[in-house]
């Protein structure tokens, strides 16, 4: 819900972000940071002279008054483009693929030229694919000419297809200033990668001022490439026609536990509790961070157009009462659109009503004391469908009622939603999950112990099988990654 759409990692658990960046390390070494840097500085000086003319000109008459609401949104809106655009230096290293890169040039303004190749499939199950781009680099003077950097490959994009279909990327030096960490993440990426794109550097030329990646023909990788043995986790077996397929021993079967068989009833269970407001108010993480900013930014939207249109329709001037009537009409709208939000996830309890029960275990705990809760979730619309899981994961700071230590069961109730576009949703299944622990709605042990008893065994025992996988769906931007149908117990796959 909060979460930007693009960036699905690719190959095997070793090639994904599993470090913490060192800030006053990429303030002091990345380019881009220079760069955001400089532009928030001018968007600042830009933005003060224009709020003080915005400030003074609604003291004026209705047309001055109109001029300086629109002078104060086109200010404070640049100033937020710079401090949350696309040149963020963070953004890059907010988990990704760890892909390979090699030093081209590097010319008279210090600008490194650096071709870097990526893979750039969705899913564990279609034939690899990869992809040169050539990047940019601000401030490269620390690297030499044939120099391999190992590189972090974000903003990955292009729904309509089984491959992404762009990227960027930025050095891993730029986030981390440990050498043996540096050593460890260029070993992980495979020999044959570098092979390949050493001796694809030699005609990279072609790829200069172009933006869009060079897709690799599939008779250009070499075999290691072209077949791998493991990706997104999971071992592949591959058959006669070179069409990658779940290996059979990739797949757990686990024992009859208990309960009956699978079946869509009880794969949308929902689980009926009343969620304590003051406590989903104090720990819903995911509303505190997601809903209540923008609800809260439309609330004080509604109420400054409302003034405004008032302001407007108080002149008793002909063109007051025509934009005035306009403000006020989209303040309406405003409100209109808060009450429905708080039918739905407009309030930090809505998030528990009509939920998906589903499984959640703690993964790993960060140094901050955060845990990671891995959830698994059905996310097929129809029975007309195959079955499929998606593993999420979420950050959790506080999980009252719970101890946490890795391996701890932690319900969860999901909501799902799906995009026309998204190759999931033309499939069959929802592509965005939501996730929220019942011990963010409630502070009753006993509740919460129901909540773990209703999910099936089998359902806790795959779960737990996949902890390790927790890392690399967390390398997604949308912290989601889906299952195939092979890849589940037989007991799970329904009908």
């Amino acid at each position: 819900m909060n979460q930007p759409r693009h960036g699905l990692p690719a190959t095997h658990p070793q090639r994904y972000q599993q470090w913490e960046v060192d800030d006053a390390h990429l303030r002091s070494t990345s380019g881009h940071y220079a760069q955001w840097r400089a532009g928030l500085s001018r968007a600042l000086w830009a933005a003060f002279p224009v709020l003080a003319l915005s400030v003074w000109a609604m003291t004026g008459p209705w047309w001055a008054i109109a001029l300086g609401v629109v002078g104060a949104l086109l200010a404070i809106g640049g100033v937020v483009l710079v401090l949350a655009g696309r040149r963020q230096p963070w953004r890059p290293y907010r988990g990704g693929q760890v892909v390979p890169g090699v030093v081209l040039e590097v010319g008279k303004d210090g600008r490194a030229a650096v071709l870097v190749m990526a893979e750039m499939s969705r899913s564990p199950t279609t034939v690899p694919r990869f992809a040169l781009r050539l990047v940019q680099l601000p401030g490269g003077a620390m690297w030499s000419p044939g120099e391999r950097i190992p590189c972090v490959a974000y903003d990955l994009s292009g729904r309509k297809s089984a491959y992404w279909s762009h990227f960027d990327a930025s050095p891993v030096s730029w986030a981390i200033a440990d050498a043996q960490v540096l050593r460890e993440v260029t070993a992980s990426i495979d020999a044959a990668e570098w092979v390949l794109l050493g001796e694809l550097a030699h005609g990279a030329s072609q790829l200069k001022g172009k933006d869009r990646p060079l897709v690799l023909p599939a008779d250009k990788l070499p075999p290691e490439l072209r077949y791998p043995q493991q990706r997104f986790g999971v071992e592949l077996a591959w058959d006669d026609r070179g069409q990658p397929h779940v290996s059979p021993e990739a797949v757990p079967v686990f024992p009859l536990i208990r309960g009956t068989s699978w079946s869509p009833k009880n794969g949308q269970r929902r689980f009926d509790f009343q969620p304590d407001r003051g406590h989903a108010r104090q720990y819903n993480e995911i509303y505190r961070r997601g809903d209540r900013p923008w609800l809260i930014t439309v609330g004080m939207t509604s109420a400054v157009l409302a003034l405004a249109g008032a302001a407007f329709v108080l002149s008793g001037q002909l063109w007051g009462y025509v934009v005035g009537g306009c403000l006020l009409g989209l303040a309406v709208l405003g409100g209109l659109f808060l009450l429905r939000a708080r039918r739905t996830n407009g309030s930090p309890y809505q998030y528990f009503r009509r939920g998906a029960l589903s499984p959640g275990m703690i993964s790993h705990l960060d140094s901050a004391g955060a845990a990671t809760v891995l959830v698994m979730a059905d996310v097929t619309t129809t029975r007309d469908v195959p079955r499929r899981f998606a593993l999420h994961t979420l950050r959790a700071e506080h999980l009252p009622g719970h101890p946490l230590s890795v391996g701890e069961r932690v319900p969860v109730t999901c909501r799902f939603s799906s995009s026309p576009d998204h190759p999931w949703a033309r499939m069959g299944y929802w592509d965005f999950v939501v996730a929220v622990p019942v011990a963010w709605g409630t502070a009753d042990k006993a509740t919460i112990k129901r909540a773990v008893e209703e999910i099936d065994e089998i359902e806790w025992a795959y779960l737990e099988h996949n902890l390790e996988r927790a890392r690399i769906v967390s390398g997604t931007t949308d912290h989601t990654l889906l299952l195939t149908h092979e890849e589940l117990p037989h007991r799970m796959r329904g009908t």
